[in-house]
């Protein structure tokens, strides 16, 4: 697949969000055949879930859910509004344990077409050297991916920046997070905080 090329839902034509992307150094195009796809850029599919006042979560569960079955060929990101923590966390939580989809904590438009100009230029780099694919990500992406996470674990109640920046440390995912013991995390970040953790993805 073209990965110089963004392909857009028709559905943010004339909006802030079409706006920022415009600014970005990649061909943005618009696809009436993404449906509940926001965004694609090569092989990966972008689902954008707001806040919005009369939208509530499980609504997204369900769009999430049969965006991740129908497409089979995709593998599948989500931009997630980060202005509600109880938004948020609600939809981190299902992501990450239930459909095993990477989410992007973004703030409005900006964030996501920073965040999907990286990410193309991340795969261009790849396709120019080959050698480069089986490599680990380069400092610049591995910085922004572990800041993502940070952002994550923030969202966690009761565990606090410091107690984030431990977890980050010892567990590199949500996914090995989620698998950890109560007596790993105890031992970790103390009993107070190991159990927030815990009743956070068991709960």
């Amino acid at each position: 697949m073209n990965s110089n090329v963004l392909f857009v839902n028709l559905k943010w034509k004339g909006t802030e969000i079409f706006e920022a992307l415009s600014k970005i150094q990649f061909k943005c195009i618009f696809d009436e055949s993404l449906n509940l796809i926001d965004f694609k850029a090569g092989c990966i599919g972008f689902c954008y879930v707001q806040n919005l006042n009369n939208t509530s979560c499980p609504d997204y569960r369900k769009i999430l859910a049969k965006v991740n079955n129908n497409n089979p060929s995709l593998k599948m990101q989500a931009f997630v509004d980060y202005s509600s923590r109880e938004f948020f966390s609600s939809i981190q939580e299902f992501c990450s344990i239930e459909l095993k989809i990477q989410i992007i904590p973004v703030e409005g438009a900006n964030n996501i077409a920073q965040y999907l100009e990286r990410h193309m230029m991340s795969d261009l780099q790849n396709e120019k050297n080959p050698f480069t694919k089986d490599l680990s990500i380069n400092t610049n992406d591995q910085t922004i991916c572990s800041q993502l996470y940070l952002n994550c674990l923030k969202n966690i109640p009761k565990i606090g920046d410091k107690n984030a920046k431990i977890i980050l440390k010892t567990y590199k995912n949500l996914k090995s997070l989620s698998k950890a013991s109560m007596e790993e995390l105890t031992t970790l970040i103390g009993s107070s905080s190991a159990k927030a953790v815990y009743e956070f993805f068991v709960n």
